[in-house]
């Protein structure tokens, strides 16, 4: 999940849009087969908004399993969702503005201001984590040439060794945070030739790759260590293509008239089962056919009232939950440790009241640093990308033009 993101257009925006953007105004139907000239709007996708926070938390409680006890078998699926769900809402926000004239290298400035900044706060966070424990307890396992080395590449996004195999010693989760933001330089320096008929030829040939892994090593739980690290580019660029393909195919969707509830309960539902014997056969069919599914369902559903509060709010701390809960969490268990009570010892109640705390720090840690940080960035270094290109005239008529770049068989798009 990642993943998934919030639009950077500076005025209007909103919380808990990660790891994809924020959703546009539904735009007109056309060419099929063709990435559309579409104006974006200010919509929220509030469905996905619960799918994702519920998806981080699940993501939380894996990696807290020493203290519930529950390992969550199928959990590790929640980053393939969050590829899906990045796909998906990263073409609603910028098929038209890619359209329009947004560069690939100013796609990736807004990319980077949304990651960056609490994944930086992640990385220091857990570096000052292992200096504290070191001045504690000892050195331990960690050598200053080892903390600074993964330091120096971590903080960069980049895999370092590390004494256990893991691609990211300092924040774990990291990993999938590397493999979107390549999804997302392929996605924009291929996108006036991403056709449906390509994505749909790379889709089959990236699942087939995927079913494979998956057979070989028995599970999906790929690309967080150097074993199975390149394989974590198959799971994104399989997932994340779909999802940009399922947004153009299937948004026109009609509302089933279910609630909010039923496509997250079902998620939650995926996620935790435990299939036994068919464990590999079932996570190859949830990645490939259920949680998509289910991303296009929760879209066309909508939450009422205090519930869509609710929603909005896991949205809005989804990813710094996602982000930051492993060195939160590393540095709890270094206490523990120090005072020498065991995670099982310290149990349920723990990680209940770990998460709590959690969502509750992340919420804060959104509202006075991430979102001033990213505002300073757009305003020094997003410029005009951070409109996405649009046009100077106040004429919205001109956003539903062909824009003269693209293919001349694309046609103009109609007006729902």
């Amino acid at each position: 999940m990642i993943a998934d993101p919030r639009v950077e257009e500076g005025p209007g925006e909103g919380p808990g849009e990660w790891p994809g953007e924020r959703p546009g105004a539904q735009p007109g139907a056309r060419d099929a087969g063709r990435p559309a000239d579409v104006s974006g709007g200010h919509e929220i996708f509030l469905g996905l908004e619960g799918l994702r926070g519920a998806a981080a938390l699940l993501i939380v409680l894996r990696h807290a399993s020493d203290f519930t006890g529950l390992p969550l078998p199928s959990s590790h699926l929640a980053v393939d969702l969050f590829f899906v769900l990045s796909g998906f809402v990263l073409a609603h926000a910028y098929d038209a503005r890619f359209a329009r004239g947004l560069s690939a290298a100013a796609f990736m400035r807004l990319r980077l201001i949304r990651l960056y900044p609490l994944y930086l706060l992640s990385i220091v966070a857990a570096a000052a984590g292992v200096v504290i424990w070191r001045v504690v307890a000892g050195p331990g396992d960690w050598s200053a040439l080892h903390l600074t080395q993964a330091f120096a590449l971590n903080v960069l996004y980049l895999p370092a060794p590390s004494l256990y195999g893991e691609a990211y010693p300092l924040n774990l989760p990291a990993w999938s945070l590397f493999l979107e933001i390549c999804a997302c330089a392929a996605f924009a320096m291929t996108w006036r030739r991403l056709t449906d008929a390509v994505l749909l030829a790379w889709i089959c040939l990236s699942g087939l790759l995927l079913i494979g892994l998956a057979v070989h090593y028995q599970t999906l739980s790929l690309g967080w260590d150097w074993t199975t690290f390149a394989a974590g580019f198959v799971r994104v660029s399989f997932s994340f293509p779909l999802g940009v393909l399922l947004y153009r195919k299937l948004r026109y969707m009609p509302a089933l008239g279910i609630g909010a509830w039923v496509p997250l309960a079902l998620a939650v539902a995926l996620l935790c089962l435990d299939a036994g014997r068919w464990q590999v056969a079932y996570e190859i069919v949830c990645a490939i056919v259920l949680l998509p599914l289910l991303v296009v369902v929760a879209a066309r559903t909508t939450p009422r009232l205090a519930a869509a509060r609710l929603f909005a709010f896991l949205g809005v701390t989804s990813y710094a939950v996602y982000v930051l809960h492993v060195p939160a969490l590393t540095i709890c268990q270094q206490a523990l440790a120090e005072i020498g009570v065991r995670p099982a010892e310290a149990g349920p109640a723990f990680a209940a009241a770990f998460v709590v705390v959690l969502v509750g720090g992340c919420w804060l840690a959104d509202r006075v640093y991430d979102v001033p940080v990213r505002g300073w960035l757009r305003r020094r270094w997003a410029g005009g990308a951070a409109r996405g290109a649009a046009p100077a005239s106040g004429d919205r008529s001109a956003d539903l033009a062909p824009s003269p770049r693209l293919p001349p068989e694309i046609a103009r798009p109609g007006v729902e």
